[in-house]
C-alpha cells in the first residue's frame, strides 16, 4: 500500500465530492418530479409507469451510493474513488491531517499567528486580531476530539460505524437484488425511500467534512438548481391516434 499525501487525499476527496454532487442533482430532480405527480390531475391514477419511474430513481440513487460505499479492492491497492476507501486512507494517514495543517501555521499558536498575520489588526490599529486563529482552532475542535493536535483514529472510526450503518440495508438490498439474484433472501429487508434519503444525507456530512479537513476549503455539493418543470407543461400524447400508435408500436 502506496502511503498517501496531502495531495493524494485531495485528489481523492475532489473526486468523491464531484460524485456525491451528482447524487444531490439526481435527488432533487426526483424530488421536483414527486412534487409535479402530487400535484397533477391524474395523481391517484397510479399504475406500472409510477412504478417503473420510482424503481428507476431508487435503483439509481441506491447503485451510486454503493459505489461510494465500495471498498472491495482497497487492501490490493487497486486505486478506487469512494467515500469508504477515502476513509480508511485517511485513517492509515491520520497524522496528515493535524490542527497545525488545518489552522495553517506551525507551530499552532496564537504567537505564531500573530507573527504571520501581522496585517491583521483591530480598528485601533494596535491591538492584534486573533479572532481567526480560534475560529479554526474551534472549528478543529468541533472536526476531531476537543483538544486533540491531530485528527484520532477514534473520531475516524466513529464516521466510519456511521457510514456502514446508514448504508447497511442499502449495501445488501445492491448485493441480493440489483447486482445478484440472491437464492437465499432470509432475514432480507427492503430498504424505504428515507433509507436512501438518510445515505444521501451521512455522505453530504461525511463528504463536507473530509473535504474541509483535507483542503481546508468548504465544498457546496451542489450545481445549480435543476428545472423540470417544462417537459410537463404540455401533453405528451397529442391525440388519440397518438395514443393508439404507441400501444401498437411497442
Amino acid at each position: 500500500m502506496r502511503p498517501s499525501t496531502l495531495s493524494s487525499l485531495a485528489d481523492h476527496i475532489d473526486a468523491i465530492a464531484k460524485e456525491v454532487t451528482f447524487i444531490n442533482h439526481y435527488a432533487s430532480i426526483r424530488s421536483q418530479f414527486y412534487i409535479i405527480v402530487e400535484q397533477s390531475p391524474v395523481a391517484e391514477q397510479r399504475n406500472e409507469f409510477w412504478n417503473f419511474v420510482h424503481l428507476t430513481f431508487a435503483h439509481e440513487l441506491i447503485a451510486r451510493l454503493n459505489r461510494l460505499f465500495d471498498h472491495q479492492f482497497v487492501d490490493e491497492d487497486k486505486k478506487i474513488y469512494s467515500l469508504y476507501a477515502i476513509l480508511l486512507d485517511v485513517r492509515r494517514s491520520a497524522s496528515l491531517l493535524t490542527r497545525d495543517h488545518y489552522v495553517g501555521i506551525s507551530p499552532c499558536t496564537e504567537k505564531q499567528w500573530i507573527k504571520e498575520h501581522p496585517q491583521d489588526r483591530f480598528s485601533n490599529g494596535i491591538t492584534p486580531d486573533v479572532s481567526n486563529f480560534h475560529r479554526l482552532n474551534k472549528d478543529f475542535d468541533g472536526l476531531t476530539e476537543h483538544g486533540s493536535v491531530v485528527l484520532t483514529k477514534k473520531q475516524v472510526d466513529l464516521d466510519i460505524k456511521t457510514l456502514r450503518k446508514a448504508m447497511k440495508l442499502l449495501n445488501a438490498y445492491r448485493n441480493k437484488i440489483l447486482s445478484h439474484n440472491a437464492v437465499d433472501k432470509s432475514g432480507f429487508e427492503t430498504p424505504k425511500f428515507e433509507n436512501i434519503t438518510n445515505a444521501v444525507k451521512v455522505m453530504n456530512e461525511l463528504t463536507r467534512k473530509y473535504f474541509l479537513l483535507i483542503t481546508r476549503e468548504t465544498h457546496t455539493l451542489s450545481f445549480s438548481q435543476p428545472d423540470i418543470t417544462d417537459l410537463f407543461m404540455k401533453p405528451w400524447i397529442a391525440n388519440e391516434d397518438d395514443r393508439k400508435n404507441v400501444l401498437t408500436t411497442t
